[in-house]
């Protein structure tokens, strides 16, 4: 009985911890992204607003270099391997009605893949191959007194540094998850031997017409909110580093943490209120 009492004190302390833990990061995170908000006044000024594209394309040039190659051949490895499978299957589909038209590259199929599967690959790709690191561009500069450097300076480093950051995972993801997509939809009629069926007028109508313009919302809906998950917890956690290169991993691993609990938790919320509405 008194072993029990222990194990449930520790485990309500370890539910408080989390809970207070939880809160600290959440009120740092408003912190921050007022903050970056703050900076956008910048944008108002010509010189700086030019200055401010340089970083900003340099940042898309970065970012994209990290996660193209990852969603290329994951596109391509996913929509291929169930092609087989499916064209492995073929009779029996027909067979039983399961397809509405021979080729099975239908919108139904589609439809699973771009809005529920494609979303979570691309954050996951984003994280691990993005997010990671710029958390750790961030804690360095952070670390190096990079920020304090500039401003002594003049130049506000939040509107040069935070703000492109802010501003490129949304809109990289967005033009992720239909590059994606485009990569899918030529992968899977390739592997099925049926890449022809695009100069049929009839099939590509009835492919247009079976996509589910809900589900390409809630899927771009998710890219919008998952970017500014990644960038807005790479940002928090970059900036809170206490200690020197010894405490970077340790933020890494935290935001890397962080990033996907966030991710995976608003990927399914949206999933939810979009079948619901």
């Amino acid at each position: 009985m008194l072993a029990l009492k222990r194990n449930i004190y520790r485990f309500s302390e370890y539910l408080g911890r989390c809970l207070a833990n939880s809160v600290d990061e959440t009120l740092s995170a408003i912190k921050v992204i007022t903050l970056v908000l703050g900076s956008l006044s910048n944008l108002t000024k010509k010189s700086k607003r030019q200055i401010f594209y340089r970083f900003f394309f340099s940042r898309v040039a970065s970012v994209t270099t990290q996660i193209a190659p990852s969603i290329l051949i994951l596109s391509l490895l996913i929509t291929a391997t169930i092609g087989f499978g499916f064209s492995k299957q073929a009779g029996k589909l027909v067979e039983h009605d399961l397809l509405p038209i021979l080729g099975m590259g239908n919108g139904y199929f589609f439809n699973i893949v771009a809005y529920e599967l494609a979303p979570l690959l691309v954050g996951m790709i984003f994280i691990t191959s993005s997010g990671a690191s710029m958390t750790a561009e961030i804690a360095q500069r952070k670390i190096r007194n990079e920020f304090a450097t500039f401003r002594s300076l003049g130049i506000d480093p939040v509107f040069l540094f935070l703000l492109p950051v802010l501003l490129v995972y949304p809109f990289l993801m967005v033009v992720s998850i239909i590059y994606f997509d485009l990569i899918s939809i030529f992968s899977y009629h390739l592997s099925i031997g049926q890449l022809d069926l695009f100069y049929d007028k009839g099939y590509t109508y009835y492919f247009s017409q079976t996509l589910s313009e809900k589900g390409f919302i809630v899927s771009i809906v998710k890219m919008i909110f998952g970017g500014l998950i990644i960038a807005i917890i790479s940002i928090n956690h970059g900036t809170r580093i206490q200690m020197a290169n010894s405490g970077l991993p340790i933020v890494i691993s935290n935001s890397t943490a962080s990033q996907l609990i966030f991710f995976v938790s608003m990927d399914a919320v949206i999933s939810i209120i979009g079948y619901l509405i």
